[in-house]
């Protein structure tokens, strides 16, 4: 386990961290016990996360706490790009609104890429490649937007 590099400071000031953010001592073992790193962020990282999850996304503090993985993924690579690829989907009505910011969160890679993207390659094009620049901190969602919009303007 990683707790043996935490020095006992750093782990009772990251449990503290999460005390404050209201999260009970059940919370946090239970938490911790679904992923140990979560003691190992800093105040800042956890709060970028969170200020994303529930601000951005509108997730509740207990969705979180319940999947606590969640505050280990990176917003720029993984959680930010599903997040922008779920909107733009939806919005054109090319997935399922059953399929939550979760699920997609937690998908792997490849699973997420035959689900969600390969499916809808021919209707719009440059989506793998707007989803595969966002992965990589570029977001060219308003662009493929832009794209996609001029296009079905053209055909009416």
């Amino acid at each position: 386990m990683r707790f043996a590099i935490l020095n006992r400071e750093k782990l009772d000031s990251n449990i503290q961290l999460f005390e404050k953010l209201g999260w009970s001592r059940d919370d946090i073992a239970s938490a911790v016990r679904k992923a140990p790193n979560i003691l190992s962020l800093t105040p800042e990282r956890v709060h970028k996360k969170l200020d994303f999850l529930m601000g951005v996304v509108g997730l509740q503090m207990a969705v979180i706490v319940y999947r606590p993985v969640l505050l280990l993924h990176s917003v720029e690579r993984r959680l930010l790009p599903r997040y922008y690829l779920m909107k733009f989907l939806k919005n054109r009505g090319l997935m399922s609104s059953s399929l939550s910011f979760l699920t997609i969160a937690s998908m792997g890679n490849d699973n997420l890429l035959d689900k969600l993207v390969h499916p809808h390659e021919m209707s719009v094009p440059g989506l793998a490649a707007a989803y595969a620049s966002s992965c990589a901190g570029k977001h060219q969602w308003e662009l493929l937007d832009d794209m996609t919009k001029g296009k079905r303007k053209r055909k009416c």
